[in-house]
Formats: C-alpha cells, sequence, structure tokens
C-alpha cells in the first residue's frame, strides 16, 4: 500500500466519510497524484490549502500527502487552469507527485471530533454533553455522531475563566467577546457560565437551535451575535480556523503516527508551519 492508502485506511476508520455532509460537502481523495515523489513518506496536515502551504510542501521532498481539513475542491471545475489560483494549487500538486485529501465535515460530525475536541479547551469538568444535530440514522459504533455540542459544565465558570482557559488552549493572545449583561458588566463578572454550545467553524446556523448561557465558535455574522447576546447568551469567537487547527496537532497528528508505528512504517506526521487565519488583531 501507499502512502495515500495507509494514511487514508487510518482515517477513516476513526473518522469515516458516511458521517460527512455529503449533500453539500465535498470530502475525500480529492487529487491523486499520477506520479508519487521518489523520497514520499511524510503527511502535512493543514487546515487550508494555501499557496503558501503548497510551497511548504514543495520545499520538502518527503512530503508524498497533505491533508487539508477544508476541502480545496468544493464546487463543480470546469476546467484547470494556472490563471486561477486555487486550480493552480492542485495542479502544481499533481505535477509534483503530492495527493490531498480532505475530511471537513466527517471530522466534524464524529462522536469525537473538532466540537468535542474544542470542549476539552474549556478547561473543567463536564457533566453531561448532548448533540445539537444528530446525523441521520446514527450507528451503535459512532454514538454521538452530528453537528455541535451542547456542554453542560459539571463546575460553573465566570466568563473570564472561560476566555483565559481558551486563550491558553487555543494559543491565541486575542479572542472576540459579546458578553451578555448577565455574564459581565462594569467589567466585572456576574452570573457564572453553566452551558456552553460549540461547532468550530462557522457555528450560527447549528447554534441557533439551542439555548445555552454561552455560543463557542469560530465566527458568526454581526445580526447573530446581537440576537444571540439579546438572548442572554454570551458568544466568543476565535475566528473560523483558528476554532479548528488545534484539533490536528493534539488528535490528528497522534492518531496517524500511533497508527504508521503499529504497522511498522517509516512514515513521519508534520502540522504546517505556515497555515493561520487569514484574519489576525493588529
Amino acid at each position: 500500500m501507499s502512502l495515500l492508502k495507509h494514511t487514508v485506511s487510518a482515517l477513516e476508520r476513526r473518522f469515516p466519510l458516511k458521517l460527512a455532509s455529503t449533500a453539500w460537502d465535498n470530502v475525500g481523495v480529492l487529487l491523486e497524484a499520477p506520479t508519487a515523489r521518489a523520497q514520499a513518506n511524510k503527511v502535512l496536515l493543514t487546515i487550508d490549502l494555501t499557496s503558501t502551504v503548497l510551497q511548504e510542501a514543495l520545499a520538502d521532498p518527503q512530503v508524498g500527502m497533505v491533508v487539508a481539513y477544508h476541502p480545496p475542491i468544493f464546487r463543480g471545475i470546469k476546467e484547470f487552469t494556472m490563471s486561477d489560483p486555487k486550480q493552480a494549487i492542485l495542479l502544481q500538486c499533481a505535477a509534483k507527485g503530492i495527493s490531498v485529501y480532505s475530511p471537513h465535515t466527517a471530522w466534524d460530525n464524529n462522536g469525537q471530533g473538532n466540537a468535542d475536541w474544542l470542549a476539552t479547551c474549556l478547561d473543567t469538568p463536564v457533566s453531561a454533553v448532548e448533540t445539537i444535530l444528530p446525523v441521520d440514522n446514527p450507528s451503535d459504533d459512532h454514538p454521538g455522531a452530528g453537528t455541535g455540542r451542547l456542554v453542560t459544565l459539571g463546575e460553573p465558570r465566570t466568563l473570564s475563566q472561560l476566555v483565559a482557559s481558551l486563550k491558553r488552549h487555543l494559543e491565541l493572545p486575542h479572542l472576540r467577546v459579546a458578553p451578555s449583561d448577565c455574564h459581565w458588566a462594569e467589567n466585572t463578572d456576574r452570573q457564572p457560565i453553566r452551558s456552553v454550545a460549540i461547532c468550530a467553524g462557522s457555528g450560527a446556523s447549528v447554534l441557533t437551535r439551542t439555548k445555552a448561557d454561552l455560543f463557542l465558535t469560530g465566527e458568526m455574522s454581526h445580526h447573530d451575535v446581537l440576537a444571540a447576546v439579546e438572548d442572554r447568551t454570551s458568544v466568543i469567537l476565535c475566528e473560523h480556523s483558528n476554532s479548528e487547527r488545534g484539533f490536528l496537532k493534539q488528535v490528528v497528528q497522534p492518531l496517524l503516527e500511533e497508527a504508521f508505528r503499529a504497522q511498522a512504517l517509516d512514515y513521519t506526521v508534520t502540522c504546517s508551519r505556515v497555515d493561520r487565519d487569514p484574519l489576525s488583531c493588529w
């Protein structure tokens, strides 16, 4: 088996594509390079396959596969040309022998997926976890499958405590916070947070289906944030990919490394050093 096949097999044992939202998403092997690179034995993990990440992959002759959480092919393509930046990235991958795989909502909807990892970043005991949007016909071997989590905290926390925990675990100097007056007013914590609704990425369409003291996601629109705050729900926004990136290093990389060790495969796994959210605070 090739690097591509071994990697896909290991990922899909834990995160089967049947859990993905395939009605609109595009997951799986999106590009199989016709000829593998001669020294290929490394998997590069990234949230987005940008031109900068591509250059990082091309500069390392051992990289033979990129696992890009967000699918670089999302909508139908009628032609491949170098004049289109996204298409140019894929054409260069094919020409240089680098295959591309995207899991996206297969990770989101897994019972041990992105939202569950993000819940651990709250750094507090949890007394109950519910799936906000369960998948249709969930199987016994994937309990809790679906999008978003409603987490009941075993020990209530103040808004400022949760912000501090998230900054530490996500390694971010800043978060965008929209506090409800019931949780924070006049620079002082008020009522503690007892429940948190979580959805990695862009979570408004999921989080607004439930009621919680706090919404935690990557991004929401201005009006969705206003509506939440008026309904006595505070909001923490990490930026889209910042709510997902740590999952690569803390969950996916160890998973693949253990799978390769178990099969005595001389493969390595690394997270991109240049992958980052396009938005930052100056």
